[in-house]
Order: C-alpha cells, then structure tokens, then sequence
C-alpha cells in the first residue's frame, strides 16, 4: 500500500519521483536502525547482569 501510495503521488505530480524513494529510504533506515539497536545492545546488557563479579 505504502509503495502504491508513493507512486500515486509522482503520477499527481505531487512529489518527483527522487524525492519518493530518498523518503523510503530514510524510513527504511530510521526503522532499521529502531529495530537493529536493540538487537546489539541488548545482550551485551543483559550478559554484565547475568555474570558475577566473584
């Protein structure tokens, strides 16, 4: 829906089409970075939690 959307608008001539996919771009970014950061910083957390420092 999202894709269809974005070409609707270049076809409106609302948007060029660079402007299209330089947003999905930066979306795609934004949300890997959102759910790559838990991932690596998460268990480096949670591994200083589970080790005993005796």
């Amino acid at each position: 829906m999202g894709c269809g959307r974005g070409l609707t608008r270049c076809y409106l001539e609302a948007h060029w089409f660079t402007d299209v996919v330089g947003g999905r771009t930066l979306s795609l970014g934004w949300l890997g970075l959102w759910n790559g950061a838990p991932a690596l910083w998460l268990p480096t957390r949670w591994a200083r939690r589970t080790t005993s420092p005796y």
